[in-house]
């Protein structure tokens, strides 16, 4: 369950909290994650696990593609690790940005976005971007117009 609506995995993420109560009771001595920036992406954050919390609760983290140890204390990956963290960082912001952009310039194009067509629409067979009156539904859309634009009103 995520508390932030967001693509990018953040340290708010409810199965984090849990691994973080698991360290703090002493259940966990390990953490693995496949890459610095499963970790976190927000570097500040990340940095403050790996060189505060982690050690202070004895925990051993291991990034296996990025060749992080924290047990191998002479590994240039482990010296590496936070120039790492500030990219993952920035690059979660940059793709946020992109993603932003892009939608944003479908809606200046006037593309569907949506996943459900609304009622009285459906989505195009040729282009799922753009939507075509629902012959099946479009007469309740067009009631309701009817009604308001009569007067009346629902409460």
């Amino acid at each position: 369950m995520l508390m932030m609506a967001s693509p990018v995995q953040t340290l708010i993420d409810h199965g984090f909290k849990n691994l973080m109560q698991d360290i703090e009771s002493g259940i966990v001595n390990m953490v693995v994650t496949k890459d610095l920036s499963r970790l976190g992406r927000d570097h500040i954050e990340t940095g403050n696990l790996i060189e505060k919390v982690f050690p202070t609760h004895n925990i051993r983290y291991v990034a296996i593609n990025d060749g992080y140890d924290s047990l191998d204390e002479d590994s240039s990956a482990n010296d590496i690790a936070p120039f790492k963290n500030v990219f993952n960082d920035m690059y979660a912001k940059d793709i946020s940005k992109k993603v932003r952009s892009a939608l944003y310039t479908k809606q200046l194009n006037g593309d569907f976005l949506g996943t459900n067509a609304p009622i009285g629409y459906i989505k195009d067979k040729e282009n799922k971007h753009k939507l075509v009156i629902d012959e099946n539904t479009a007469y309740i859309v067009k009631r309701i117009y009817r009604e308001f634009l009569s007067g009346k009103r629902y409460k």
